[in-house]
């Protein structure tokens, strides 16, 4: 560094805190600073060149992961330098809550004037750009935002021209500032002064709500088309607020709305509303000329603190004026639209089959009004309801009214339900008994449902002061009813399309009484020869008994009973009541021969001994599952992939492999306990028109408390079966399915099926041996041979009966392979036939020298397979097989021929 004469110095830096370097910007800790430069030329007009590279530094409690920079100053210390500034950065925490992907960034610097341009990469579907000039001259600098955008996800809402956003000497001021996007526009004109002054006048138009919620970063939970104007004015502590706003073509909630419009005044600590909702009519109400579906008002007004800073009550003690009535309004107006804008299905069906035929949803007149005066601190409430003439879903409701009142931290309610319970199911015929025993009998409505009652009276303590309240529930005397009179299960069906039938008596007489810190309960809920079906075509419970008791601080489950066809479930205990909560759990599940699932294609027939304890809030299941009798489709095969013939790996997708992800589980599930054995009796069978196998083993399911998936343990063997493909059966030799006590459902498999084939070149007899393998979500398909052959021998064998086929057959041959790894072996056929006849088994059988033949084969009973085999080769052999098995150590197979008969007796045993 030269005392007279132009300066020439390089320089490093490295530091873990560049404050040390800038003591006034403050401490600044990083994982790695580096920085290198040069500083050129005279004194009084020197050039600086900087590039500066920041790991893991934080400045002013803000964190970037990374930041890379460079700086060039020219002429410093003349009126004429310039100051040119570009960087990058990564992982910015811009707040607490909000960590940005990255930025880029540009200052230019002349004399009195800086252009800053930032580009800012939000996250992967949100991007902001501006560009802000700033400048010093004057009393106070001046600075502009003269381009602006934002994006989120396919949308770009940018400042419209030539608007823009100025700052000097402590005032904003928006001028023609306007950001849109295609035809929406949100205008802003008027000053906004930091000392606490504002004047500011906002236009909304064509603003699209889920837009809006785009912007925000929100998932879009509200859609419509939202015009209007709104004007604030005052100062934070006593602003004023004005405005119309107009939202047509609306869905929130899955409620349709036609129109909202509402005006609102707020001055003084009190706003003024006067707001109508008017709803789609129904479809049925249009298609009927009905386009009338009345409306929902709002008027009147309430006393609020909209200070934005400084407000100690947000709700100040003064008198409250607020009426909401319904004019002409139907309840059919307010049907929730169906999920994405989907068309209803037909009222006849539903997608499980379920009559859903007189269930169109909630209709008739409503007349609702409520009045709210008092004072927020202490607010009276009068309320009165009723509908009459109406329909919810099918329940024919001839009057559902009430009225409630609130006053003094108690509310008062009195409500009484006038209803035709939905008809309920006569008895099958005395020549449908057998089906109607099997849970399929097909159900004859009766003519006319009964009249019911249910009506609820009483008081109940509650604080409902617009503000901090120590407590809501106040420990205050209360005496609340229910009774019903003529009520049956039927009212289920109102509720679930779902439900195809629901019947038997339900008794209602529960009273509350005492305090919400000593609760006193009273009462019993009874159901007596009841029965229940979901579905047209699942299982019908019947015989349903229950006998649910209150006494004071317990309910006791007396005697609940559940008939399926065939068996019985039954639950006893209690739950004790923890002030007016459900607190600990002492029951127990008992069930013998219940069948869960019994549709056409799915049986699940159960033993089950469960203790259930613990909390409501943290149960605990205890005990074991004996699984009688399973029967389920396996997935049909949808393509395969041939890697390499030699090689010979098929790598199998069965159809709904691709799962959508489960929502995240409720908070009882994350803290229940589950400690169950699992018990398969070989009365399990999984069938696809492929494959049929027949499993047993034993497994565990435990899940801690906290944990939101369960874990599965233990073996499930494949005890018999077989599997057909290439036009053979290939009968299971062994198997076997583990779960490795994981949470993660992907067990690991190990299944070999058999067959044997006579090798035309040699006369030998060849056992070949699919084997499956892999897990549930990865399977391979592999194929062996004893003798060894190569992969492309083996398939050969399969298809044509020899290791070297003809010039022809070499053709057919890679055709075939084409097929079978397409999914579309000729085995469809056969499989085709074998349903349509009801069977369990049908190959057709190729022979060689024009011989041909087929087998048959049925379960007769779960434990009882029959065959018969018939060959047309010249010597023609008919063959009847019955293969019994007794136990699961123990199999009898008998084989009869013309001219021949043979019996084994097999005993099988793991080691």
């Amino acid at each position: 560094v030269p005392m007279n004469g132009p300066l020439d110095v390089d320089f490093t830096v490295a530091s873990r805190d560049p404050g040390d370097l800038y003591p006034q910007g403050g401490p600044m800790p990083a994982r790695r600073f580096a920085a290198r430069g040069t500083v050129t030329g005279p004194r009084t007009a020197m050039d600086v060149r900087l590039a500066v590279e920041a790991e893991g530094l934080t400045a002013r409690g803000r964190a970037v992961q990374r930041l890379d920079a460079t700086a060039a100053l020219t002429d410093l210390g003349l009126p004429s330098s310039r100051m040119v500034l570009d960087g990058t950065a990564a992982g910015i925490a811009a707040t607490d809550s909000l960590v940005l992907d990255s930025a880029e960034f540009h200052v230019g610097f002349a004399a009195d004037t800086a252009g800053i341009s930032v580009g800012v990469q939000v996250d992967s579907v949100s991007r902001a750009d501006a560009h802000v000039a700033v400048r010093l001259g004057g009393a106070a600098p001046t600075v502009v935002l003269d381009r602006a955008a934002l994006t989120r996800r396919d949308a770009t809402w940018e400042l419209q021209q030539p608007g823009r956003l100025t700052y000097r000497g402590g005032e904003i001021r928006f001028e023609d500032f306007a950001l849109a996007h295609e035809e929406q526009r949100l205008a802003l004109d008027g000053t906004l002064d930091l000392a606490g002054r504002q004047d500011l006048r906002f236009a909304l138009e064509n603003l699209s709500l889920e837009d809006l919620q785009a912007l925000a970063g929100v998932e879009p939970s509200a859609s419509g088309t939202l015009n209007g104007s709104v004007a604030l004015a005052g100062t934070d502590r006593a602003p004023t607020l004005r405005g119309e706003l107009s939202l047509a073509t609306a869905r929130a909630g899955g409620l349709s709305i036609r129109r909202l419009d509402a005006r609102f005044d707020y001055a003084n600590r009190r706003l003024g509303l006067d707001a109508q909702l008017v709803p789609e009519p129904a479809p049925a109400a249009s298609s009927a000329g009905d386009d009338d579906p009345g409306a929902l008002v709002l008027r009147g007004s309430v006393p609020l603190d909209l200070a934005f800073r400084d407000a100690s009550q947000r709700f100040p003690d003064a008198p409250l004026d607020l009426h909401v009535e319904s004019r002409g309004l139907r309840l059919d107006s307010f049907r929730p639209a169906p999920p994405g804008g989907a068309a209803a299905p037909p009222a006849s069906q539903s997608a499980d089959g379920a009559d859903t035929a007189a269930r169109p949803g909630a209709t008739g007149p409503l007349a609702f009004r409520l009045d709210l005066t008092g004072t927020p601190s202490a607010p009276l409430l009068e309320s009165t309801f009723s509908l009459e003439g109406s329909r919810i879903n099918s329940l024919d409701v001839e009057r559902l009214s009430g009225r409630f009142g609130y006053a003094q931290r108690e509310l008062k309610l009195e409500a009484e339900l006038v209803a035709r319970m939905p008809a309920a199911a006569a008895k099958p015929a005395m020549d449908e008994a057998a089906n109607e025993e099997a849970g399929t009998a097909p159900l004859q409505r009766s003519a006319e449902g009964e009249r019911a009652t249910l009506a609820a009276r009483g008081s109940f303590p509650v604080d409902l002061a617009l503000g901090p309240v120590a407590d809501r529930t106040p420990d205050l005397p209360m005496d609340v009813r229910l009774e019903s009179r003529g009520l049956t299960l039927g009212i289920a069906r109102s509720f679930s399309p779902r439900v195809t039938e629901a019947s038997g008596p339900v008794e209602v007489g529960v009273s509350l009484s005492g305090t919400p810190s000593e609760p006193r309960y009273s009462g019993a809920l009874t159901v007596r020869d009841g029965a229940f079906r979901m579905g047209r075509d699942a299982v019908r419970y019947s015989d349903i008994e229950a006998t649910v008791r209150f006494d004071n601080d317990r309910i006791t489950l007396e005697e609940i009973q559940v008939s399926s066809p065939g068996g019985r479930a039954r639950v006893t205990g209690g739950i004790a009541l923890r002030e007016m909560a459900l607190g600990d759990i002492d029951a127990r599940l008992e069930a013998r021969r219940f069948t869960l699932i019994g549709e056409e294609d799915r049986q699940l027939v159960i033993d089950a001994d469960l203790d259930l304890s613990g909390t409501t809030q943290a149960p605990s299941v205890v005990g074991s599952v004996n699984v009688e009798q399973l029967e389920w489709p396996l997935p049909e095969r949808s393509d395969k992939e041939v890697i390499d013939v030699d090689e010979a790996i098929l790598y199998v997708r069965a159809e709904g492999d691709t799962a959508p992800q489960p929502p995240p589980p409720p908070d009882v599930w994350r803290e229940t306990l589950l400690d169950v054995d699992v018990t398969i009796e070989d009365d399990a069978f999984l069938r696809s028109p492929q494959a049929l196998i027949v499993l047993e083993g034993d497994l565990s399911i435990a899940k801690e408390r906290g944990a939101d998936r369960p874990s599965l343990a233990g073996n499930i063997d494949v005890v018999r079966g077989f599997y057909s493909d290439f036009g053979r059966r290939f009968e299971v030799a062994e198997g076997q399915v583990a779960f490795f006590g994981t949470p993660d459902l992907d067990p690991g498999l190990n299944v070999r099926a058999v067959t044997e084939v006579e090798n035309s070149d040699t006369g030998q007899d060849v056992e070949i041996s699919l084997i499956l393998g892999g897990t549930v979500g990865q399977l391979t398909f592999d194929v062996a041979s004893n003798p060894p052959y190569e992969k492309s021998e083996i398939f050969s064998l399969l298809l044509f009966g020899t290791t070297t086929p003809g010039q022809g057959q070499e053709t057919e041959f890679q055709s075939t392979i084409s097929r079978v790894a397409a999914g579309q072996a000729t085995g469809s056929l056969s499989r085709a036939l074998a349903s349509e006849l009801g069977l369990d088994l049908l190959e057709i059988q190729p022979g060689a020298g024009g011989g041909a033949g087929f087998r048959a084969g049925k379960y007769v009973a779960n434990d009882v397979f029959v065959t018969y085999s018939q060959s047309s080769a010249p010597e023609q052999e008919n063959q009847l097989g019955v293969q019994y098995r007794l136990s699961r150590q123990w199999t009898l197979e008998t084989e009869v021929a013309r001219r021949q008969f043979g019996a084994d007796l097999f005993y099988e045993f793991q080691y």
